[in-house]
């Protein structure tokens, strides 16, 4: 789920940047505790506020109640847009072409990836001696 969604949702009730900071502050919250302190300040902007809120489990827009197991922290969909719209080209094509335009992208940008790292590890190592 994503947290822009239920915020869209949430925004035709409870207007204001105030309490659009403060939602985004809730659903970044790391741990149970901060959490529950955000959710105090976003009452504070409206004691029924946090409400409805709630209709959508925590579970699914909050990280302080991701599975530990989860190893991304991404809370909107924004990486989905940027995919598709890096395989916008490929796209057309048929299927078999598509995928393998898409493996070479992807092989091409982890090359790139992994060439950035050992730069900045090499730079770290200089910069430590």
């Amino acid at each position: 789920m994503c947290a822009r969604h239920i915020y869209a949702n949430w925004f035709k009730k409870w207007k204001g940047v105030d309490r659009k900071i403060q939602f985004y502050n809730c659903v970044r919250s790391k741990f149970v505790e901060d959490f529950e302190l955000q959710i105090q300040g976003l009452e504070a902007l409206g004691p029924t506020s946090s409400n409805n809120l709630f209709a959508t489990p925590v579970q699914h827009w909050s990280k302080a109640y991701f599975k530990s197991t989860s190893k991304c922290d991404v809370v909107d969909y924004n990486m989905t847009k940027a995919f598709n719209g890096w395989i916008v080209e490929a796209r057309a094509k048929p299927i078999i072409s598509m995928l393998e335009q898409i493996r070479i992208m992807v092989m091409s940008r982890m090359t790139v990836k992994r060439n950035w790292a050992e730069k900045r590890e090499n730079q770290y190592l200089l910069e430590s001696s």
